[in-house]
């Protein structure tokens, strides 16, 4: 009896035990979601639980508590996020997301396989900031977007390179979304969509310091051009081998050291997660999966921008830029040049957003150095120089994080890069950008005649002549102050267009000017006169008095 007795206490207690292990995983699981929730703005939050969020619970609304003990099928999953997805995703990405989500197929028996949100959150967690999983196993960004691509590639069978032209195409348009300009690639960019693959693909075998002081250069250049040749052709294999460790440590390896690509798989996947960001003439985000306009704040946009996710506001689309083109300089850009924050822009009494404006087109505004160089000391701040040469139709050119200023001296800050979109106009041109360096402070000059970015006289990283016909790029072999190389192949090169944009103006206090001024009260544009070949005689005379009415 005393037996029986003990027999039952232990189950009792075993039971107790039992429910006390599930409430604690709960709050676990509760502490665990709310803090991945937090990293998220309201609106992003709103859309994360919006798969999980039942009809009955939209009126009494839905506590983080409630949500975990929700469950959804993974194919009724699958259908919300296909069923908002904008016309230029890819579908063969969105393919692979699908098999991501239901990796053991979508036949009947897939169709009642249930995903829980904390796991569900873990998984969109991942792709975007990294998370820890229920197991304890860390996930980074990283490691979710090779495990989707091993999964992927090992049910289709499909390369890195077509996989990765898939992301550029559809990440690029994502993102381009923020310029407010519409952006659709019906395959008429191929060219530089293929240029951005091949420069994401093997630019982390580049390494030009390390070449130029290795001891043995032919050595060197041989032993690059046997990486890349691997690379290449392990990247262009249909199907890539994930069956071999070897290959999927060196996907990984590769991907660890491209954040740029890691960036567009974030785009994408928030994309098929979330639904797209769209913006209307109010700078406000447009939830299409609600078809109200939402949410997305300021601060929030703000973000996005500054973590390469949304692009910087333009005023006009690019002339000598394609999308691809833009994405890629973009990524070289100061963080301070891509946006203001909802606090800057009070501070500087600006009322809109950050946005991109064009002050200088060759085509519209001349050919003349004198409207050229007026244009740019008229509207000071960051500014984004670009040229295309004649013959070759090369285009290259820099960005100019300060002010530039009629003196004849070099200034400037290592902000400052050069970068080249082509050097020959043809199609296995790579992509490349040059940040200024610590070597000297020869970063930007602007004379009467003079135009120059980098280096010493007559060997300048960019250099634009009086004449504003022709210009240089010769860095024997690398432009000491960007360590940059020939930015075209052309020497001298012949200018067919220039266009400058102001990225982030130079706010100023207004000062008051008196109605009698004249052109000797502003030494901007006394200076101008003055290269102009205008003698000012009567610089030292004062103004006459304003007689009496």
């Amino acid at each position: 009896m005393s037996s029986g007795t003990c027999l039952k206490a232990s189950a009792a207690d075993w039971h107790m035990g039992n429910q006390s292990s599930k409430r604690i995983q709960r709050i676990k699981d509760e502490s665990h979601v709310q803090s991945i929730l937090n990293q998220w703005s309201n609106e992003e939050q709103r859309l994360l639980k919006k798969p999980f969020i039942l009809d009955s619970d939209v009126d009494r609304g839905t506590s983080t508590l409630h949500l975990i003990s929700h469950s959804i099928t993974k194919r009724l999953l699958l259908n919300f996020c296909q069923l908002h997805l904008p016309m230029t995703f890819e579908i063969r990405l969105a393919e692979a997301f699908a098999l991501y989500l239901c990796p053991n197929g979508q036949d009947d028996a897939a169709k009642e396989e249930r995903l829980v949100f904390r796991d569900y959150l873990d998984m969109v967690q991942s792709f975007m900031y990294g998370t820890t999983l229920a197991t304890g196993e860390a996930l980074r960004p990283v490691d979710a977007f090779v495990r989707l691509f091993c999964l992927l590639t090992a049910k289709k069978g499909v390369s890195l390179t077509t996989f990765m032209s898939w992301v550029v195409k559809t990440g690029v348009n994502l993102w381009y979304e923020g310029t407010e300009i519409t952006f659709i690639d019906y395959d008429r960019n191929k060219e530089q969509r293929d240029r951005l693959v091949k420069t994401l693909l093997i630019a982390f075998l580049d390494d030009p310091v390390a070449d130029e002081f290795a001891d043995d250069e032919q050595a060197a250049d041989k032993k690059k051009d046997d990486d890349i040749h691997a690379w290449l052709s392990l990247a262009t294999a249909e199907p890539f081998p994930v069956d071999d460790s070897d290959n999927v440590l060196a996907l990984t390896t590769w991907m660890e050291k491209t954040p740029d690509f890691v960036v567009l798989m974030k785009i994408v996947a928030r994309c098929y997660f979330l639904g797209p960001v769209r913006l209307n003439a109010n700078h406000h985000s447009i939830d299409t999966t609600a078809g109200n306009v939402a949410a997305l704040d300021q601060d929030t946009l703000h973000r996005y921008r500054l973590a390469r996710l949304l692009a910087p506001r333009l005023a006009e689309p690019f002339l000598l830029l394609t999308a691809y083109d833009f994405y890629y300089i973009s990524l070289s850009l100061p963080p301070r040049s891509l946006s203001w924050s909802a606090a800057e822009q009070t501070q500087l009494k600006q009322a809109q957003p950050l946005q991109f404006q064009r002050i200088f087109d060759s085509r519209s505004d001349g050919s003349s150095w004198q409207v050229f160089a007026h244009q740019l000391v008229k509207h000071p701040g960051s500014t984004l120089l670009i040229i295309r040469t004649k013959e070759a139709k090369a285009v290259f050119g820099g960005y100019i994080e300060e002010p530039w200023e009629p003196v004849t001296d070099w200034y400037g800050s290592p902000s400052n890069f050069l970068f080249r979109v082509s050097a020959t106009g043809r199609a296995h041109d790579r992509l490349g950008t040059w940040l200024g360096t610590s070597i000297n402070n020869h970063y930007q000059y602007l004379c009467w005649g003079k135009k120059s970015m980098g280096g010493q006289f007559d060997y300048a990283g960019l250099w634009l002549h009086e004449n504003f016909t022709h210009g240089y790029s010769r860095a024997g072999p690398l432009c000491s102050t960007y360590q940059s190389p020939k930015l075209c192949q052309e020497d001298p090169f012949e200018i067919d267009q220039v266009e400058v944009w102001l990225l982030r103006p130079t706010v100023k206090e207004e000062e008051d000017q008196a109605p009698g001024s004249s052109v000797l009260d502003r030494a901007e544009e006394m200076q101008f006169l003055e290269m102009a070949g205008k003698k000012l005689y009567s610089k030292d005379l004062e103004k006459p008095e304003k007689e009496p009415q």
